[in-house]
């Protein structure tokens, strides 16, 4: 989810994916989903809620970094 706590678009391109919990007789009962808006059974219309809040952590984490490093690595301009 983002800051402002919307899910992430479906691949479909019919709107935002929905969040669920498995339920109690599922193998991973209580962990978190999102799945397709319109049940699709298309690839990406099912992702476990988890591995995308760590990849989008991740690749946050990551932007964050190189940004530093450009940051150093910029040589500053000598004025004219």
């Amino acid at each position: 989810m983002n800051p402002k706590g919307e899910t992430p678009e479906c691949v479909c391109g019919y709107g935002r994916m929905v969040l669920r919990c498995a339920g109690k007789s599922a193998q991973n009962a209580g962990r978190y989903y999102l799945k397709c808006p319109v049940n699709g059974k298309h690839p990406g219309s099912f992702k476990w809620y988890d591995e995308v809040a760590s990849d989008t952590m991740h690749r946050s984490w990551n932007l964050q970094t190189e940004r530093g490093k450009r940051a150093e690595d910029v040589p500053e301009s000598e004025p004219m």
